[in-house]
């Protein structure tokens, strides 16, 4: 490890050492521009595919290791693990509609949410007037 940090070392003094020797000067860096908290659809949608993605190899690997364990057990307790198994099948099952309907929930009450709110500003004089005309489809 140490030699690694040595080898940096040198090769940043090499670079130091070349920029002075052509006399090449960095530009001042702009600040950065502040970026948006909220995520865009296709980031959503790309948050939600490698999650699933993450969530299915999580229960492959789980599914192999009580396979490979129902193999390595005595015969009296096989039963058992193959039991586990189904139980714990049938709970990621569970555990998805779950999360699913919490989610499709959620997504429900933020839309009434912006609705409202926006209908209430509307009321008020401080909203801007609805550019939507119709309501967005889920695809």
């Amino acid at each position: 490890m140490a030699a690694r940090k040595t080898t940096r070392k040198k090769s940043a003094a090499r670079k130091g050492a070349a920029s002075k020797a052509t006399g090449s000067k960095r530009k001042a860096r702009t600040p950065a521009r502040k970026k948006s908290t909220r995520k865009t659809a296709a980031k959503k949608k790309a948050t939600r595919r490698t999650s699933a993605s993450l969530g299915n190899r999580t229960r492959k690997a789980i599914d192999e290791n009580l396979r490979d364990l129902e193999k390595q057990v005595p015969k009296q307790f096989r039963s058992v693990v193959r039991e586990l198994r189904t139980k714990i099948r049938d709970l990621e099952k569970q555990f998805d509609r779950a999360r699913a309907e919490g989610e499709k929930r959620w997504h429900e009450l933020e839309q009434q949410f912006r609705k409202d709110s926006e209908r209430l500003l509307a009321k008020v004089g401080l909203g801007k007037p609805s550019s939507r005309k119709a309501p967005r489809r889920k695809r």
